[in-house]
């Protein structure tokens, strides 16, 4: 019996231990679980159009309100016209989740006055400081204001503060005033600059900026435009642009264009460009265009390119184009390009172009190019081109990394690696890096930058935005396909969010959008038009 008893001894303790095991399992499955569904913050921009006591005294609108400030762990909220603060205390008293709100001051330069509000998740982040941006050139109608902030998860519980800044992020509202919006956008590398020195970390810009992409100048007398003219499409992750990314100028005075007329596309993923990348310029007088003309397109995952990437000077007087004219298609993985890679120069005074006219395709996997590649020059006065003129096809296959990858974990497909590899997340195919790469430390710019339409042209635009449009340094993640408006009688709104580019990692696929909350809240055009006449825009960031 005391066997018999021993053994039920022994089969109970096994079977409790069982059960523990399995009760710690769930528990730590429960608990990862939860971790995991906190690992995401909901960050979002929305110009809420004149908010005050007028609008928070509807009881409607009081409740759109809430729903609309409670999908986000951060809002930015633009335009709040209400300096006793009242309106913003009544909309955070009203949320059934455990929110607060940072305000800026009253900012404008007359009796008109606008309030920047960051409300956020108090469970879920933590504001170390706030930044209101010392003007002192009186740029800014209103200045852009800054929160520091982190995830909850990111601090430890005893001492939030000492925390490392690797964690932390920079959100920067900004609405610019519609009639400087070009000098006030002009201005937001200042901004950016002062809050790296003030808090060591990077910023994302939030906010309704109104201004576009990509330099196309166009001059077309007469001429039936079936198909794109200048399509510039670029995808930028990483790098110093400092010259025009895909700048086409054309003048046309006759002909039937019925595709692309200098259709670049390029793929950057990281690249100091210090010139002009495929860079077109033409001259039609008259001429049966069928195809394309000046067709650049490039992939680029790592170079210092300080020339010219696939120039294309054309002056065609008059011809039948039925195929491409001066194609550059490249493929560069890695290289140090110090000259002109494919320059293609033609001068086309009459012919029967049924080929194409100096194609030149590349791929450069590793290489140290300091001369020029396929260049190609020519000169037709006349003839009936058939066949292929000038083809020129490389594969170079030769480098070296010569410099240290700091503050990331990469994956490198091949490559001489002579120093460190330390910790963010990137993929490097291969590469001439002659110095460090991402920091960790990041920031993010919010507002309205009411630069579009009838407020800035394309050209100010461009200028205005040369470093925030043409640096890889940052991303814009809203794109101009996406309507930022409440009306359908304009699209006249540009509420963006602008990151740094080593941020992209961390931004949820297909979160970066306009949240029409309107089709959300089941309003008419009319109800949704008095909450606001834009939608927030928004991201979801991995922290």
């Amino acid at each position: 019996m005391p066997e018999r008893d021993a053994v039920r001894a022994t089969d109970m303790e096994v079977t409790i231990c069982r059960l523990l095991v399995v009760i710690v399992v769930l528990v730590t499955t429960t608990v990862s679980q939860a971790n995991n569904e906190r690992r995401y913050l909901r960050i979002g921009a929305f110009n809420a159009k004149t908010f005050g006591r007028t609008k928070m005294s509807n009881p409607q609108n009081r409740d759109y309100f809430r729903q609309i400030v409670e999908r986000y762990d951060v809002l930015l909220i633009q335009e709040v016209r209400d300096s006793s603060q009242r309106s913003v205390r009544r909309l955070r008293d009203i949320l059934t989740l455990p929110f607060d709100f940072v305000i800026s001051q009253p900012l404008g330069r007359s009796s008109y006055k606008e309030q920047y509000a960051f409300f956020y998740r108090k469970d879920r982040v933590i504001i170390f400081d706030q930044s209101q941006y010392a003007d002192n050139q009186d740029v800014f109608e209103r200045e852009p204001f800054s929160i520091l902030m982190a995830a909850m998860w990111s601090c430890t519980d005893n001492d939030e503060m000492s925390h490392g800044t690797s964690d932390r992020l920079v959100l920067t509202g900004f609405h610019s005033t519609p009639r400087d919006a070009t000098a006030e956008i002009g201005h937001l590398r200042d901004v950016l600059d002062n809050l790296r020195r003030q808090f060591g970390v990077q910023t994302v810009v939030m906010g309704d900026l109104n201004a576009s992409l990509c330099s196309c100048t166009q001059t077309v007398v007469m001429g039936d435009l079936n198909a794109s003219q200048c399509s510039c499409t670029q995808t930028v992750v990483m790098g110093d642009l400092n010259a025009s990314l895909c700048s086409c100028t054309q003048t046309i005075v006759m002909g039937d264009l019925n595709a692309s007329l200098c259709s670049c596309t390029q793929t950057v993923v990281m690249g100091d460009l210090n010139a002009s990348l495929c860079s077109c310029t033409q001259t039609v007088v008259t001429g049966d265009l069928n195809a394309s003309l000046c067709s650049c397109t490039q992939t680029v995952v790592m170079g210092d390119l300080n020339a010219s990437l696939c120039s294309c000077t054309q002056t065609v007087v008059t011809g039948d184009l039925n195929a491409s004219l001066c194609s550059c298609t490249q493929t560069i993985v890695m290289g140090d390009l110090n000259a002109s890679l494919c320059s293609c120069t033609q001068t086309v005074v009459t012919g029967d172009l049924n080929a194409s006219l100096c194609s030149c395709t590349q791929t450069v996997v590793m290489g140290d190019l300091n001369a020029s590649l396929c260049s190609c020059t020519q000169t037709v006065v006349t003839g009936d081109l058939n066949a292929s003129l000038c083809s020129c096809t490389q594969t170079v296959v030769t480098g070296d990394l010569n410099a240290s990858l700091c503050s990331c974990t990469q994956t490198v497909v091949t490559g001489d690696l002579n120093a460190s590899l330390c910790s963010c997340t990137q993929t490097v195919v291969t590469g001439d890096l002659n110095a460090s790469l991402c920091s960790c430390t990041q920031t993010v710019v919010m507002g309205d930058l009411n630069a579009d339409c009838r407020y800035s042209d394309n050209d100010d635009r461009v200028r205005a935005g040369d470093y925030l449009t043409t640096s890889t340094n940052y991303t814009w993640l809203i794109g101009d396909d996406i309507d930022t408006t409440t009306s359908n009688t304009t699209h006249c709104a540009y509420d963006r969010i602008i990151i740094p580019s080593a941020l992209t990692t961390q931004v949820v696929s297909g979160s970066a959008t306009a949240f029409h909350f309107g089709d959300y809240l089941q309003l008419s055009a009319a109800q949704a038009l008095m909450i606001s006449d834009h939608f927030p825009v928004e991201m979801i960031l991995a922290m």
